[in-house]
């Protein structure tokens, strides 16, 4: 489905529609991109700092497909900064108290030898994480998903290709 945005007359929000013949959302703020970062900003912004959000996602029901990992204490400030004690209970997939790094055949390394950490790691359970923060979503009030995708290429700071103009005033989409 195509999708559009135009400014709005008030500063500082936008004015969203799916196609020609939906009604626009008027919003604060647009999210585009439907990965965890995008999730991240559509919650935190919705539900810790009282934005009306849009996130367009060009599937919404898809698994993310990569996996990701993070150093155990960076993951518990992320989970303490955001107040998202759900991100140590519920989204961590595996655990090592120690990690082992493997750089073989870089630099004359031999391909069997480890570097051993005494650093905790994490693997993030990513459909948990997706759904933990689809529910920070859906608890906002204020956020709608919209299943859409944007084409645009930046060309120059500030100059796209297409479906996209930023300027001053604003940005139309």
């Amino acid at each position: 489905r195509p999708f559009s945005a135009a400014a709005s007359a008030q500063v500082g929000r936008a004015s969203v529609a799916m196609s020609s013949d939906a009604e626009p959302l008027n919003v604060d703020v647009a999210v585009i991109g439907g990965g965890p970062a995008g999730y991240t900003m559509a919650a935190l912004l919705a539900e810790k700092h009282g934005h009306s959000v849009v996130l367009v996602d060009p599937d919404p029901e898809a698994a993310w497909p990569n996996n990701y990992g993070s150093w155990l204490e960076e993951w518990e400030t992320v989970s303490k900064r955001m107040a998202y004690p759900e991100l140590l209970s519920e989204c961590v997939a595996k655990r090592w108290d120690v990690t082992d790094c493997f750089f073989g055949g870089s630099f004359g390394t031999e391909f069997e030898e480890r570097t051993r950490l005494d650093r905790a790691y994490v693997q993030v359970n990513r459909a948990e994480l997706k759904r933990v923060l689809k529910s920070k979503l859906a608890k906002a009030s204020e956020c709608t998903v919209v299943q859409a995708s944007l084409r645009a290429r930046c060309v120059a700071p500030n100059v796209f290709d297409a479906n996209l103009a930023h300027d001053a005033g604003g940005s139309d989409l």
